[in-house]
Protein backbone atom coordinates (compact mmCIF):
# COMPACT_ATOMS: atom_id res chain seq x y z
CA UNK A 1 0.00 0.00 0.00
CA UNK A 2 1.45 3.39 -0.85
CA UNK A 3 0.40 6.80 0.20
CA UNK A 4 -0.75 9.12 -2.90
CA UNK A 5 1.78 11.68 -2.88
CA UNK A 6 4.65 8.80 -2.76
CA UNK A 7 3.01 7.02 -5.81
CA UNK A 8 5.09 4.45 -7.06
CA UNK A 9 4.90 5.83 -11.10
CA UNK A 10 6.96 8.94 -10.63
CA UNK A 11 10.26 7.39 -10.03
CA UNK A 12 11.18 7.56 -13.29
CA UNK A 13 10.79 11.53 -13.16
CA UNK A 14 14.19 12.22 -12.66
CA UNK A 15 16.71 12.64 -15.30
CA UNK A 16 17.92 15.46 -17.08
CA UNK A 17 20.49 18.12 -17.30
CA UNK A 18 23.18 20.66 -16.11
CA UNK A 19 26.38 22.69 -17.44
CA UNK A 20 29.76 23.59 -16.39
CA UNK A 21 31.86 25.54 -13.79
CA UNK A 22 35.17 24.92 -15.73
CA UNK A 23 35.30 24.81 -19.69
CA UNK A 24 38.41 22.34 -21.09
CA UNK A 25 38.78 24.98 -23.56
CA UNK A 26 39.12 28.48 -21.61
CA UNK A 27 39.80 31.03 -25.08
CA UNK A 28 36.73 29.35 -26.60
CA UNK A 29 34.09 32.44 -26.27
CA UNK A 30 30.69 32.68 -25.10
CA UNK A 31 29.08 31.83 -28.98
CA UNK A 32 30.77 28.95 -29.66
CA UNK A 33 30.46 27.16 -25.78
CA UNK A 34 26.53 27.69 -26.63
CA UNK A 35 26.82 26.54 -29.87
CA UNK A 36 29.09 23.25 -28.44
CA UNK A 37 26.38 22.55 -25.54
CA UNK A 38 23.65 23.03 -27.99
CA UNK A 39 25.36 20.49 -30.39
CA UNK A 40 22.86 19.29 -32.85
CA UNK A 41 22.17 16.07 -33.91
CA UNK A 42 24.80 15.18 -37.43
CA UNK A 43 23.08 13.77 -40.40
CA UNK A 44 22.51 10.25 -40.07
CA UNK A 45 21.71 7.46 -42.58
CA UNK A 46 18.28 6.37 -42.03
CA UNK A 47 17.70 2.54 -42.82
CA UNK A 48 14.78 1.14 -44.19
CA UNK A 49 12.69 -0.20 -41.11
CA UNK A 50 9.93 -3.22 -41.39
CA UNK A 51 7.91 -3.45 -38.62
CA UNK A 52 7.67 -7.85 -37.44
CA UNK A 53 5.95 -9.49 -34.67
CA UNK A 54 8.10 -12.44 -35.45
CA UNK A 55 11.35 -11.24 -35.93
CA UNK A 56 14.21 -13.24 -33.89
CA UNK A 57 17.12 -11.14 -33.01
CA UNK A 58 20.49 -11.91 -34.45
CA UNK A 59 23.15 -12.89 -31.86
CA UNK A 60 26.20 -11.62 -30.89
CA UNK A 61 27.29 -7.40 -30.56
CA UNK A 62 28.40 -6.34 -33.92
CA UNK A 63 30.15 -3.05 -33.15
CA UNK A 64 32.92 -2.04 -30.35
CA UNK A 65 31.97 0.59 -27.84
CA UNK A 66 33.89 4.00 -29.14
CA UNK A 67 34.57 6.84 -25.88
CA UNK A 68 35.58 10.29 -27.27
CA UNK A 69 36.03 13.59 -24.89
CA UNK A 70 33.46 16.53 -26.55
CA UNK A 71 35.64 19.35 -27.70
CA UNK A 72 33.20 21.52 -25.03
CA UNK A 73 33.83 18.82 -22.21
CA UNK A 74 32.61 21.05 -19.45
CA UNK A 75 33.69 19.99 -15.52
CA UNK A 76 31.49 20.94 -12.76
CA UNK A 77 32.89 21.64 -9.75
CA UNK A 78 29.68 20.93 -7.31
CA UNK A 79 31.09 21.16 -3.97
CA UNK A 80 33.06 24.37 -5.14
CA UNK A 81 29.20 25.91 -6.19
CA UNK A 82 28.22 25.06 -2.87
CA UNK A 83 30.55 28.58 -1.44
CA UNK A 84 28.65 30.69 -3.93
CA UNK A 85 25.50 30.57 -2.36
CA UNK A 86 22.75 33.15 -4.12
CA UNK A 87 19.39 34.03 -3.64
CA UNK A 88 17.57 34.28 -6.69
CA UNK A 89 14.28 35.24 -8.12
CA UNK A 90 12.05 34.19 -11.08
CA UNK A 91 12.61 37.84 -12.85
CA UNK A 92 16.63 37.20 -13.32
CA UNK A 93 16.53 34.46 -15.55
CA UNK A 94 13.17 34.81 -17.67
CA UNK A 95 10.55 37.83 -18.47
CA UNK A 96 7.80 35.46 -19.31
CA UNK A 97 5.76 32.99 -17.53
CA UNK A 98 2.96 30.85 -19.57
CA UNK A 99 0.26 28.09 -18.26
CA UNK A 100 -1.55 25.28 -19.55
CA UNK A 101 -4.68 23.40 -18.51
CA UNK A 102 -4.67 20.17 -18.52
CA UNK A 103 -8.55 19.30 -18.12
CA UNK A 104 -8.46 15.57 -18.30
CA UNK A 105 -8.48 13.54 -15.14
CA UNK A 106 -4.52 12.78 -14.93
CA UNK A 107 -4.00 13.87 -11.41
CA UNK A 108 0.13 13.07 -12.08
CA UNK A 109 2.17 12.83 -15.16
CA UNK A 110 4.33 9.86 -15.38
CA UNK A 111 5.72 10.47 -18.81
CA UNK A 112 5.17 12.95 -21.24
CA UNK A 113 7.19 13.67 -24.57
CA UNK A 114 6.80 16.07 -27.90
CA UNK A 115 5.71 14.62 -31.31
CA UNK A 116 5.44 16.72 -34.11
CA UNK A 117 1.61 17.00 -33.91
CA UNK A 118 1.34 17.24 -30.09
CA UNK A 119 2.73 15.33 -27.06
CA UNK A 120 2.15 11.96 -26.05
CA UNK A 121 1.35 11.59 -22.30
CA UNK A 122 0.67 8.81 -20.01
CA UNK A 123 -0.97 9.85 -16.69
CA UNK A 124 -1.64 7.87 -13.54
CA UNK A 125 -2.33 4.92 -15.18
CA UNK A 126 -3.99 3.19 -17.72
CA UNK A 127 -4.06 4.81 -21.36
CA UNK A 128 -1.57 6.46 -23.36
CA UNK A 129 -2.80 10.05 -25.00
CA UNK A 130 -2.32 12.35 -27.73
CA UNK A 131 -2.58 15.75 -27.04
CA UNK A 132 -2.46 18.88 -29.36
CA UNK A 133 0.14 21.45 -28.94
CA UNK A 134 -1.88 23.39 -26.59
CA UNK A 135 -2.23 20.14 -24.12
CA UNK A 136 -6.09 19.59 -25.36
CA UNK A 137 -7.09 15.37 -25.88
CA UNK A 138 -6.78 14.30 -29.13
CA UNK A 139 -7.06 10.85 -28.92
CA UNK A 140 -6.63 7.77 -26.85
CA UNK A 141 -4.17 5.48 -29.05
CA UNK A 142 -2.73 2.81 -26.42
CA UNK A 143 -4.20 1.09 -23.51
CA UNK A 144 -2.15 -0.84 -20.77
CA UNK A 145 -3.32 -3.65 -18.20
CA UNK A 146 -3.40 -2.19 -14.83
CA UNK A 147 -5.59 -2.71 -12.09
CA UNK A 148 -5.82 0.04 -9.18
CA UNK A 149 -7.79 -0.28 -5.92
CA UNK A 150 -8.15 2.80 -3.73
CA UNK A 151 -9.09 3.19 -0.26
CA UNK A 152 -9.31 6.05 1.73
CA UNK A 153 -5.79 7.39 1.57
CA UNK A 154 -4.03 4.50 0.53
CA UNK A 155 -3.74 2.48 -3.01
CA UNK A 156 -2.52 -0.35 -4.72
CA UNK A 157 -1.66 -1.01 -8.10
CA UNK A 158 -1.25 -4.10 -10.02
CA UNK A 159 0.95 -3.38 -13.08
CA UNK A 160 0.27 -6.73 -14.99
CA UNK A 161 1.55 -5.06 -18.41
CA UNK A 162 2.20 -1.56 -18.36
CA UNK A 163 4.42 1.25 -20.13
CA UNK A 164 7.51 1.91 -18.32
CA UNK A 165 8.80 4.17 -21.03
CA UNK A 166 8.68 5.21 -24.10
CA UNK A 167 11.36 7.40 -26.93
CA UNK A 168 10.36 8.62 -30.03
CA UNK A 169 13.08 9.20 -33.71
CA UNK A 170 11.03 12.15 -35.43
CA UNK A 171 13.38 10.63 -38.93
CA UNK A 172 12.00 7.47 -38.75
CA UNK A 173 8.77 7.97 -37.29
CA UNK A 174 9.60 4.88 -35.07
CA UNK A 175 8.05 5.25 -31.60
CA UNK A 176 9.52 2.63 -29.21
CA UNK A 177 7.47 1.68 -25.89
CA UNK A 178 9.62 -0.39 -23.04
CA UNK A 179 6.32 -2.38 -21.06
CA UNK A 180 7.07 -3.82 -18.04
CA UNK A 181 5.24 -6.99 -16.89
CA UNK A 182 4.87 -6.41 -12.51
CA UNK A 183 7.81 -4.93 -12.65
CA UNK A 184 9.85 -8.70 -13.64
CA UNK A 185 11.26 -9.66 -17.32
CA UNK A 186 10.13 -6.73 -20.03
CA UNK A 187 9.22 -6.19 -23.39
CA UNK A 188 9.57 -3.77 -26.26
CA UNK A 189 6.42 -2.95 -28.81
CA UNK A 190 7.38 -0.13 -31.48
CA UNK A 191 5.19 1.14 -34.38
CA UNK A 192 5.39 3.84 -36.71
CA UNK A 193 4.18 6.55 -34.43
CA UNK A 194 1.63 8.05 -37.43
CA UNK A 195 0.20 4.90 -38.38
CA UNK A 196 -0.48 4.54 -34.46
CA UNK A 197 -2.18 7.85 -34.57
CA UNK A 198 -4.66 6.95 -37.76
CA UNK A 199 -5.48 3.82 -36.44
CA UNK A 200 -4.36 2.92 -32.74
CA UNK A 201 -6.22 -0.57 -33.14
CA UNK A 202 -5.00 -2.10 -36.34
CA UNK A 203 -1.88 -0.56 -36.85
CA UNK A 204 0.91 -3.17 -37.23
CA UNK A 205 3.19 -3.58 -34.09
CA UNK A 206 6.85 -5.20 -33.56
CA UNK A 207 7.38 -6.79 -30.24
CA UNK A 208 10.65 -7.70 -28.65
CA UNK A 209 10.92 -9.91 -25.78
CA UNK A 210 13.08 -10.72 -22.77
CA UNK A 211 14.47 -7.11 -23.01
CA UNK A 212 14.80 -6.95 -19.19
CA UNK A 213 15.63 -3.63 -18.25
CA UNK A 214 14.00 -0.49 -16.75
CA UNK A 215 15.55 3.29 -18.82
CA UNK A 216 14.94 3.07 -22.98
CA UNK A 217 16.73 5.57 -24.94
CA UNK A 218 17.10 7.16 -28.61
CA UNK A 219 19.91 6.38 -30.82
CA UNK A 220 19.38 7.73 -34.50
CA UNK A 221 18.53 3.92 -36.35
CA UNK A 222 17.05 2.33 -33.38
CA UNK A 223 17.69 2.53 -29.46
CA UNK A 224 19.19 1.97 -25.98
CA UNK A 225 18.39 0.40 -23.22
CA UNK A 226 20.18 0.29 -19.22
CA UNK A 227 19.00 -1.08 -15.99
CA UNK A 228 18.39 0.72 -13.18
CA UNK A 229 22.03 0.76 -10.46
CA UNK A 230 23.78 -1.31 -13.90
CA UNK A 231 26.66 0.74 -15.08
CA UNK A 232 26.09 -0.71 -18.65
CA UNK A 233 24.28 0.18 -21.62
CA UNK A 234 23.18 -1.65 -24.77
CA UNK A 235 22.47 -0.29 -28.07
CA UNK A 236 19.51 -2.07 -30.59
CA UNK A 237 18.44 -1.27 -34.09
CA UNK A 238 14.86 -1.28 -34.16
CA UNK A 239 14.06 -4.56 -34.62
CA UNK A 240 15.57 -5.60 -31.16
CA UNK A 241 19.72 -6.90 -32.76
CA UNK A 242 22.13 -5.88 -30.16
CA UNK A 243 24.63 -3.54 -32.18
CA UNK A 244 27.12 -2.39 -28.73
CA UNK A 245 27.32 -3.19 -25.28
CA UNK A 246 28.82 0.12 -23.57
CA UNK A 247 30.51 -0.94 -19.90
CA UNK A 248 30.62 1.88 -17.79
CA UNK A 249 32.17 -0.39 -14.40
CA UNK A 250 31.24 -3.39 -12.61
CA UNK A 251 27.94 -4.45 -12.47
CA UNK A 252 27.75 -4.60 -8.18
CA UNK A 253 28.03 -8.21 -6.60
CA UNK A 254 24.68 -7.18 -4.37
CA UNK A 255 22.47 -6.84 -7.30
CA UNK A 256 22.85 -10.59 -8.40
CA UNK A 257 21.87 -11.50 -5.12
CA UNK A 258 18.69 -9.21 -4.99
CA UNK A 259 19.57 -6.68 -2.03
CA UNK A 260 19.83 -3.08 -2.97
CA UNK A 261 18.51 0.26 -1.69
CA UNK A 262 17.48 2.30 -5.19
CA UNK A 263 19.76 4.92 -3.80
CA UNK A 264 20.18 6.99 -7.07
CA UNK A 265 18.33 7.49 -10.55
CA UNK A 266 19.78 6.85 -14.01
CA UNK A 267 20.16 10.38 -15.90
CA UNK A 268 18.31 9.61 -19.44
CA UNK A 269 17.28 12.63 -20.99
CA UNK A 270 16.83 14.07 -24.33
CA UNK A 271 18.06 17.76 -25.56
CA UNK A 272 17.82 19.23 -29.03
CA UNK A 273 17.32 15.50 -30.46
CA UNK A 274 20.05 14.27 -28.79
CA UNK A 275 20.20 11.65 -26.45
CA UNK A 276 22.06 12.13 -23.32
CA UNK A 277 22.76 9.21 -20.48
CA UNK A 278 24.66 8.45 -16.98
CA UNK A 279 24.17 5.70 -15.15
CA UNK A 280 23.47 5.91 -11.36
CA UNK A 281 26.44 6.64 -8.64
CA UNK A 282 29.04 7.72 -11.48
CA UNK A 283 29.62 11.21 -12.33
CA UNK A 284 30.29 11.23 -16.56
CA UNK A 285 27.24 12.36 -18.76
CA UNK A 286 27.14 11.02 -22.35
CA UNK A 287 26.09 11.92 -25.88
CA UNK A 288 24.66 8.66 -27.21
CA UNK A 289 26.40 10.12 -31.06
CA UNK A 290 25.00 6.90 -32.84
CA UNK A 291 25.31 2.97 -32.05
CA UNK A 292 28.84 2.18 -31.27
CA UNK A 293 29.90 5.98 -30.09
CA UNK A 294 29.76 7.77 -26.37
CA UNK A 295 30.95 11.70 -26.09
CA UNK A 296 31.37 12.60 -22.85
CA UNK A 297 29.82 15.99 -21.96
CA UNK A 298 29.59 16.56 -18.84
CA UNK A 299 31.47 16.11 -15.75
CA UNK A 300 29.12 16.25 -12.08
CA UNK A 301 32.43 16.37 -9.51
CA UNK A 302 31.62 15.84 -6.26
CA UNK A 303 35.54 15.13 -5.53
CA UNK A 304 35.20 12.78 -2.28
CA UNK A 305 31.88 12.63 -1.72
CA UNK A 306 31.23 10.54 -4.88
CA UNK A 307 29.80 7.48 -3.88
CA UNK A 308 30.26 4.26 -6.02
CA UNK A 309 28.00 2.07 -7.38
CA UNK A 310 28.55 -0.74 -5.01
CA UNK A 311 28.03 1.14 -2.05
CA UNK A 312 25.23 3.22 -3.24
CA UNK A 313 22.93 0.25 -3.81
CA UNK A 314 24.26 -1.90 -0.21
CA UNK A 315 21.39 -0.47 2.43
CA UNK A 316 23.99 -1.39 5.43
CA UNK A 317 26.96 1.56 3.56
CA UNK A 318 26.40 4.93 5.05
CA UNK A 319 25.85 7.73 2.83
CA UNK A 320 25.55 10.49 5.34
CA UNK A 321 28.46 12.02 3.98
CA UNK A 322 27.99 11.23 0.36
CA UNK A 323 26.20 13.46 -2.34
CA UNK A 324 23.41 12.12 -4.21
CA UNK A 325 22.11 13.49 -7.52
CA UNK A 326 17.82 13.77 -7.58
CA UNK A 327 17.44 15.38 -10.84
CA UNK A 328 19.29 17.40 -13.89
CA UNK A 329 17.03 19.58 -16.72
CA UNK A 330 18.89 21.27 -19.16
CA UNK A 331 17.81 24.05 -21.12
CA UNK A 332 18.62 26.60 -24.04
CA UNK A 333 19.91 29.36 -21.15
CA UNK A 334 20.62 27.12 -17.88
CA UNK A 335 20.99 23.98 -16.20
CA UNK A 336 19.13 23.31 -13.03
CA UNK A 337 20.35 20.53 -10.41
CA UNK A 338 19.29 19.38 -7.29
CA UNK A 339 21.15 16.81 -4.95
CA UNK A 340 21.45 15.56 -1.90
CA UNK A 341 23.65 14.70 0.75
CA UNK A 342 23.07 11.37 2.53
CA UNK A 343 20.23 9.24 1.14
CA UNK A 344 17.03 10.97 1.12
CA UNK A 345 14.96 8.16 2.66
CA UNK A 346 11.48 8.55 5.15
CA UNK A 347 13.61 7.48 7.86
CA UNK A 348 16.84 9.55 7.24
CA UNK A 349 14.31 12.78 7.23
CA UNK A 350 12.73 12.06 9.95
CA UNK A 351 15.82 12.16 11.55
CA UNK A 352 16.74 15.36 9.86
CA UNK A 353 19.84 13.88 8.42
CA UNK A 354 19.22 14.95 4.54
CA UNK A 355 20.70 17.90 3.69
CA UNK A 356 19.30 19.51 0.00
CA UNK A 357 21.07 21.59 -2.20
CA UNK A 358 19.91 23.71 -5.39
CA UNK A 359 22.37 24.53 -8.18
CA UNK A 360 21.72 26.35 -11.32
CA UNK A 361 24.69 26.91 -14.08
CA UNK A 362 24.37 29.87 -16.80
CA UNK A 363 25.25 29.29 -19.91
CA UNK A 364 25.87 32.85 -21.56
CA UNK A 365 27.86 33.84 -18.03
CA UNK A 366 29.41 30.38 -17.56
CA UNK A 367 28.31 31.00 -13.69
CA UNK A 368 27.74 28.12 -11.32
CA UNK A 369 26.46 28.63 -8.24
CA UNK A 370 24.08 27.25 -5.39
CA UNK A 371 20.89 28.62 -4.29
CA UNK A 372 19.71 29.92 -0.30
CA UNK A 373 16.83 27.16 0.07
CA UNK A 374 16.97 26.34 3.39
CA UNK A 375 17.44 23.39 3.14
CA UNK A 376 14.16 22.89 1.77
CA UNK A 377 13.19 19.48 -0.33
CA UNK A 378 10.90 21.26 -2.67
CA UNK A 379 12.52 24.42 -3.25
CA UNK A 380 10.95 26.88 -5.77
CA UNK A 381 12.56 30.09 -7.22
CA UNK A 382 10.34 33.18 -5.97
CA UNK A 383 7.74 34.11 -9.12
CA UNK A 384 7.82 37.34 -9.14
CA UNK A 385 6.98 38.39 -12.34
CA UNK A 386 2.88 37.70 -12.58
CA UNK A 387 1.82 36.52 -8.85
CA UNK A 388 1.74 33.08 -9.75
CA UNK A 389 3.16 30.32 -8.35
CA UNK A 390 7.13 29.35 -7.72
CA UNK A 391 9.04 27.91 -10.08
CA UNK A 392 11.56 25.24 -10.70
CA UNK A 393 12.05 22.58 -13.70
CA UNK A 394 10.56 19.42 -12.75
CA UNK A 395 10.08 17.85 -16.23
CA UNK A 396 11.87 19.30 -19.74
CA UNK A 397 8.88 19.26 -22.55
CA UNK A 398 10.54 19.74 -26.24
CA UNK A 399 13.39 21.30 -24.50
CA UNK A 400 11.08 23.31 -22.16
CA UNK A 401 11.53 23.61 -18.44
CA UNK A 402 8.19 22.60 -16.92
CA UNK A 403 6.43 22.87 -13.09
CA UNK A 404 3.62 20.17 -13.10
CA UNK A 405 0.80 20.97 -10.80
CA UNK A 406 -2.26 18.81 -9.88
CA UNK A 407 -5.39 20.68 -9.60
CA UNK A 408 -5.66 19.83 -5.85
CA UNK A 409 -2.55 21.54 -5.34
CA UNK A 410 -2.84 24.88 -7.22
CA UNK A 411 -6.41 25.39 -5.44
CA UNK A 412 -4.14 25.57 -2.28
CA UNK A 413 -1.37 27.66 -4.01
CA UNK A 414 -3.86 30.29 -5.51
CA UNK A 415 -5.83 31.28 -2.38
CA UNK A 416 -2.53 32.17 -1.35
CA UNK A 417 -1.41 34.55 -4.65
CA UNK A 418 -4.11 37.39 -4.43
CA UNK A 419 -2.18 39.03 -6.91
CA UNK A 420 -1.63 35.66 -9.58
CA UNK A 421 -3.10 37.34 -13.28
CA UNK A 422 -3.26 34.50 -15.12
CA UNK A 423 -5.01 32.18 -12.27
CA UNK A 424 -7.28 29.45 -13.73
CA UNK A 425 -10.58 29.30 -11.95
CA UNK A 426 -12.84 26.05 -11.11
CA UNK A 427 -9.75 23.66 -11.55
CA UNK A 428 -10.72 20.25 -10.74
CA UNK A 429 -8.78 18.00 -8.25
CA UNK A 430 -7.45 15.72 -10.73
CA UNK A 431 -6.47 18.00 -13.53
CA UNK A 432 -2.72 19.30 -14.40
CA UNK A 433 -1.83 23.10 -14.71
CA UNK A 434 1.59 23.37 -16.45
CA UNK A 435 3.48 26.17 -16.00
CA UNK A 436 6.79 27.17 -17.95
CA UNK A 437 9.15 29.76 -18.37
CA UNK A 438 10.73 31.23 -21.80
Amino acid sequence: MLKKKHLLFFSFAAILSFACCKNKNPNMDKKELIDGLSKKEEPVKVEPITISETHIPVPGIKYEPIIKRATNFVHLDMLGALNTPRKLKLSNITSKVKYFRIKEPFTALRKIIEVPSGYLVLPRLGQLYLLDKEFNKVKIIMKEDIEYTEKGDSHMVDMKEAILNMCYNEKTDIIHFMFTKRFSEGFIVYARLNDLIDNPETASKGRIESIGKNELALVPNGFATNKWNDPTLYTFNNQGDTLCKLSLGKEPDLQRKGVIRSGESTTNYTYRNNSYFRPSFTNIIYRIENEYTFEQTWQIDFGNKQVSPTDGINPSYSLEDKMILRDWAETDGYVYCRFTQNYDSPNNRKAGTVKYYHIIYNKNTRELYSLYNNNSREYYITNDIDGGPDFWPERIIGDKPYRVINGKEYNVLIKNLPNHTAAFTNVADNEIILMTIE
